[in-house]
Parts: structure tokens; C-alpha cells; sequence
């Protein structure tokens, strides 16, 4: 854990689709796209989660001026699955 952040990837599943032309509708496929994201957890509430990639300073003692790169917001009802991971202090 870093700055009080956990370490976790995220199997979710996303919408897809959006084709470029027209198609008979019977042949229109049905299946679940999935993705797996891995990053900092760093906010948190019953209907989502928030994970960073990429944060900054890697001093765990710091805990003002705290900043993030390439934040995903995560709808909780499209987790699959979390799992935290183990990190090396160093």
C-alpha cells in the first residue's frame, strides 16, 4: 500500500460495437467484450471506483501535493472481478 492506496487489477466488462456500415440484423453477434485495467485505487463509493495508474511522490511518508496520471472511473455493476496485488517496497 502507498499513501494509503491498494494495488489492484480489475476484470470489467464494456460495451463495443458501433460498426462503420450497414449489416442484416441476423447477423448481428452477441458477446460480452472484456477488459482488465490495473492501477492505484484511489476514491471509492458504492456505484464506482476510481484507479490511477500513475502516481506521484513515491515517498510513502508524503500525503499533501499527492498527483495522478491517466485516472479511469469504473461503473461498480461492470466489475467482474478485483483482485489486490503485492507490492515491493523497493
Amino acid at each position: 500500500m502507498i499513501c494509503g492506496y491498494y494495488f489492484e487489477v480489475i476484470k470489467w466488462v464494456d460495451a463495443y460495437g458501433v460498426g462503420s456500415s450497414w449489416y442484416e440484423i441476423n447477423d448481428f453477434s452477441i458477446s460480452n467484450h472484456y477488459c482488465f485495467s490495473v492501477g492505484w485505487v484511489v476514491k471509492e463509493n458504492e456505484e464506482s471506483i476510481v484507479i490511477c495508474p500513475h502516481i506521484s511522490p513515491e515517498n510513502d511518508e508524503i500525503e499533501s501535493n499527492r498527483n495522478g496520471c491517466g485516472e479511469m472511473t469504473i461503473p461498480k455493476s461492470a466489475i467482474v472481478s478485483r483482485k489486490k496485488l503485492k507490492v515491493s517496497k523497493k
